[in-house]
């Protein structure tokens, strides 16, 4: 199975919850990145490839996300 080369993640607020999610699993399996791999994000997106690769672990990353989700639906 071909490695993959790029992750790329749109900007869309909403979707923060499945990005971390995309994150969990890339996180346990480092085998399938190619070892250049690119990841590419565009506003809130542009976040997740740097947690990624400095390897902020999944339960920090919803830790930090939940207070701010349940702040925005407050509004």
């Amino acid at each position: 199975m071909p490695r993959v080369r790029s992750v790329s993640f749109a900007a869309a607020g909403f979707n923060a919850v499945y990005y971390v999610g995309v994150l969990h699993y890339l996180q346990t399996h480092r085998e399938r990145l190619s070892p250049r791999c690119l990841f590419l994000g565009s506003s809130s997106g542009s976040v997740m490839g740097p947690l990624l690769v400095c390897g902020v672990g999944v339960r920090r990353i919803m830790e930090s996300l939940v207070p701010f989700m349940e702040e925005t639906r407050k509004r």
